[in-house]
């Protein structure tokens, strides 16, 4: 007898070894993704870490050269009346709007690098 097709035993392997490559490759999958986020999260912050500067070096603020900390409102990052960041600013991680008038603290420290936080 000529039959054409497969087998139930080769469908079930076939399911079966599909089925374990899914449980291979998922947690891989969840972990690209976390790591991207967290990238794109930690880019973020250093572009407005580097828009911060740049508003207080145009805006002779001479508080970044004393080592200490400078809090500037995130709204307020202009120069010469040119928002040097987006309005619909959206934060990677939470997927949510930041807030304009959220502070960025910018510190200079004593090596000469320079540390931000979004409060």
């Amino acid at each position: 007898m000529n039959r054409k097709g497969f087998t139930l035993v080769e469908v079930i392997a076939v399911v079966a070894v599909l089925a374990v490559i899914l449980l291979v490759s998922f947690p891989v999958y969840n972990g690209i993704i976390k790591r991207n986020t967290s990238k794109r999260y930690d880019d973020f912050i250093t572009t407005l870490c580097e828009a911060g500067q740049y508003y207080i070096l145009h805006n002779n603020d001479t508080s970044l050269l004393n080592n200490t900390t400078t809090r500037v409102q995130i709204k307020d990052l202009k120069i010469n009346n040119s928002s040097l960041v987006r309005s619909d600013l959206i934060n990677p991680r939470t997927k949510q709007a930041i807030n304009l008038n959220a502070y960025l603290v910018i510190t200079k420290n004593y090596n000469g690098t320079y540390t931000c936080v979004l409060e």
